[in-house]
Parts: C-alpha cells; sequence; structure tokens
C-alpha cells in the first residue's frame, strides 16, 4: 500500500513538473493575443439551403495594434478542398485605424457536387497569423458547418422535413459609427450657417427696428416724464421729437419746409395737424417771450402719442422696403 502511494506521489510531481511550463506558456500566449489583436469578428453565412453552384462568402474582420499585421502568407490557398467545396482566392483589404490597422478577409466557396439527399458540409477552420516585433501569433476561424439540398425539392410529399424549416438569422449590423460622425459635423456646420444668415437677415434688422429715430424717441420720451411741469423738461422732450423727424428727413426740417418733408415721405402725411401742432409749440418754447407759460403735462403726452403714431408708421416701412445691408443697419 505505501509503494502504490509513493508510486502515485512520483506521478504527480512529475505531472505537475511537465503541465506548469506548457499552462504558463499558454497563459503567456493569450495575454500576448490580447493585447495585440483588438477584434477579431466572422460575419456568417446562412447555414441552410444551399444546392450545386452556389457560393458562401464567409467575411472576416480583424483589428490588430500598432506594431502587428496579418501574414498573408497564412491565408488559405485558393483551389478545391474536398468532394464538396472550392475556394476562391481570398480578399484582402487594410486600412488603418487610430491605435493599428484593420483588416476586411472575404474567403468564397463554391459549391461543385449536388448530393442525392440532404448533406451537411463543413468548411474547415483557417488560422491566420499575426507577426509582431518579437514574436508571432495565431488567430482562427471557425469551421463552419452547411446543409447541402439535392436540386430536388427537400419537402416530401406527406410532410414537411427538419431541413425545409429554418431559424431565420439577423442581418449583420452595418458600420455606421463613421457616417454618424460624418453626419453630426455636417449637421453642426449646416446650424452654424444657419445661425449666421439669421443674425444677417433677422437679428440685424430686428435690433435696427429698434434702433429707428421715432422708435428711440418715444423710449427717451418715456424717460423724461416724470418732471411735472418744469420748462427745461419740456423743452428737452421738444429737442427729441425735432431730432426724430430730421432724421428721417436726413436734414433739419422746420415750420416752412414742413409740406416739403410730408411730400418726400408720404406715409407721414395723415398726421399733419399734429406735425403743425408741434411746430406750434416749439415756436412758443423757443421763440416767444420767456414770460410765456411752458408746455403742460398734456402736451408732453401728446407728443409722446406722436412719436408712437410715427414709430408704429416707420417700422411698417422699414419690413416693406428692400433690406439693406448689415452696415447700413447699423449706422442708421
Amino acid at each position: 500500500m505505501m509503494k502504490n502511494c509513493s508510486a502515485l506521489s512520483g506521478f504527480l510531481r512529475t505531472a505537475r513538473a511537465a503541465l506548469l511550463p506548457a499552462l504558463l506558456a499558454g497563459l503567456t500566449l493569450s495575454q500576448a493575443q490580447a493585447q495585440a489583436i483588438l477584434a477579431n469578428e466572422v460575419v456568417e453565412p446562412r447555414t441552410f439551403g444551399y444546392v450545386i453552384g452556389d457560393r458562401i462568402r464567409r467575411e472576416v474582420h480583424l483589428s490588430v495594434r500598432s506594431g502587428y499585421r496579418l501574414d498573408e502568407d497564412s491565408l488559405p490557398n485558393p483551389g478545391r478542398l474536398d468532394r464538396w467545396l472550392e475556394l476562391a482566392a481570398p480578399e484582402v483589404r487594410a486600412e488603418s485605424i487610430g491605435n493599428g490597422r484593420r483588416y476586411h478577409l472575404v474567403l468564397t466557396y463554391q459549391l461543385l457536387n449536388a448530393p442525392l439527399a440532404p448533406e451537411t458540409v463543413a468548411i474547415p477552420q483557417q488560422n491566420l497569423r499575426i507577426l509582431g516585433e518579437t514574436q508571432a501569433l495565431t488567430t482562427l476561424v471557425p469551421a463552419l458547418r452547411i446543409s447541402v439540398a439535392p436540386v430536388t425539392s427537400a419537402i416530401r410529399a406527406n410532410g414537411v422535413t427538419a431541413l425545409s424549416l429554418q431559424r431565420e438569422r439577423p442581418p449583420a449590423p452595418l458600420p455606421i459609427e463613421a457616417r454618424q460622425a460624418r453626419l453630426a459635423w455636417t449637421s453642426a456646420a449646416l446650424l452654424v450657417l444657419l445661425l449666421i444668415a439669421a443674425w444677417r437677415r433677422g437679428l440685424m434688422a430686428f435690433m435696427a427696428r429698434g434702433n429707428l429715430p421715432f422708435a428711440r424717441a418715444a423710449r427717451e420720451l418715456r424717460r423724461l416724464q416724470p418732471a411735472t411741469g418744469a420748462p427745461a423738461q419740456c423743452a428737452a422732450s421738444l429737442k427729441i421729437v425735432h431730432e426724430a423727424i430730421n432724421r428721417t428727413a436726413g436734414r433739419a426740417v422746420f415750420a416752412h419746409n414742413l409740406d416739403e418733408f410730408l411730400a418726400a415721405h408720404s406715409e407721414y402725411a395723415a398726421l399733419r395737424n399734429d406735425f403743425r401742432r408741434l411746430f406750434a409749440a416749439s415756436d412758443r418754447m423757443f421763440f416767444a417771450d420767456a414770460a410765456t407759460v411752458a408746455p403742460s403735462t398734456s402736451d408732453r403726452s401728446a407728443l409722446l402719442r406722436l412719436c408712437q403714431r410715427c414709430s408704429r408708421i416707420e417700422r411698417r416701412e422699414f419690413r416693406l422696403r428692400p433690406r439693406e445691408s448689415p452696415e447700413e443697419l447699423h449706422a442708421q
């Protein structure tokens, strides 16, 4: 009994001494593969419904880190594989990615025979070699089994065989990351252009409308409302309105050339009597005897109402006339 135990212990020690280096080597190799191979995706075709002459297309998307490359000598050789399959010349396309290279490999097999009854055909596993600066690694394209049917129907007259109904295979996802990035950048650029156009056509025009002569005069008059009956405030109110009229005309307008102003700006013709009362009030304020009573608060309210009516008219005319350039709008 003791002899058997000693023999067993010796066998275990020997097995451990032999297997431990192999396990460590396998672990090191797995770590190296994980560092070198970023992705290895195989897009498989359907596995059923093939007849003689059909082509089976397998796509391999392999991404490796910088410093590694696919050894194209490890690709399978084209030609007849067995009684069922023939392999066409592999198609390889490589492109650079941020941290390495991506390979697109296409393996196309063609069926050369027709079975007398439904048959299962195996597409063999392919080992691909990855070359690095110090070592070579191997990754694989797994084997695939497909169902091949005879030229005659696989459905019996009295029922449906297992080969006639197969589970649906979902389509492979499309690589849309690059398209999404391009769409995002294009949309952002288009949005910027639209904002610039809106600024030039809309916002600048809106700001210019708020800077029109009578609109500005109405705002200034509201700030002069509090000092009731003060001659200085009344004089300032009249000056504000006269400045708006002069800016609209592009020159100084007085009582004697008021009709010329209204002829050139017929949109204000309906306010002729209001303008005449304005100039009469200015004559009393600035050119009459100093003892003359200053305009009352109601007179200043009338000036504000006149500016508001003129402001509505000039805003309507501003919308109807052709758009000036942003520089002209800013200068108004």
